[in-house]
């Protein structure tokens, strides 16, 4: 853990990980419920210099508010991901879609799916903004983690650290990513 102004912070808020987990996010969330209360969330970044931005602050607070509410030993088994998409639902509802999330072990982008059809059912109007498609969901995420002070550009340091077998398995991936990208790419240029 870090101290910054008589303020313990776990490690990863300085850092440059690539990302936090679900205890980090916890963590933070943890922090800033108890020391900053009245303080907004850019305030927050800013005074305490954290290495995080305003989005990330903000879902580690919705980490650490389904944290608490599932109770201790019940939301470990759960990434950071799932752990904010739960944060949309009521609070009756996100044990009970935990605990389906990890009987059935979905993944986050399966419980995101689940979540959202479960907040479609919602009798009434949706309150914010529309829900954007799932797409742009993905290509946002995708494009704020490459810019983002944690995204790939801050790990090309860290090249000449792999094995020949982690740089082949590394290609392979980033391959299959351009070829996503790719057809991705064309779709879009056809909607056009």
């Amino acid at each position: 853990m870090a101290t910054k102004k008589r303020i313990v912070w776990p490690e990863t808020a300085f850092s440059r990980a690539p990302a936090l987990g679900a205890n980090d996010a916890v963590a933070i969330g943890r922090v800033v419920y108890q020391h900053f209360p009245h303080t907004s969330v850019p305030e927050i970044v800013k005074s305490e210099q954290l290495n995080l931005t305003s989005m990330t602050l903000n879902r580690c607070l919705a980490a650490y508010r389904v944290a608490t509410e599932l109770g201790e030993g019940n939301w470990e088994h759960l990434s950071f991901a799932m752990l904010r998409t739960l944060d949309s639902l009521a609070e009756r509802q996100q044990a009970q879609v935990a605990k389906r999330a990890s009987k059935e072990k979905w993944s986050a982008h399966q419980l995101q799916a689940e979540v959202a059809r479960l907040n479609k059912q919602k009798k009434g109007k949706r309150r914010g903004r529309p829900a954007l498609p799932s797409i742009v969901r993905a290509v946002n995420q995708l494009t704020s983690f490459a810019a983002s002070p944690r995204g790939i550009g801050a790990s090309l340091d860290s090249i000449p650290e792999l094995t020949p077998d982690q740089a082949g398995r590394l290609r392979q991936a980033t391959q299959a990513l351009q070829a996503e990208l790719r057809s991705l790419d064309s779709r879009l240029r056809q909607a056009l």
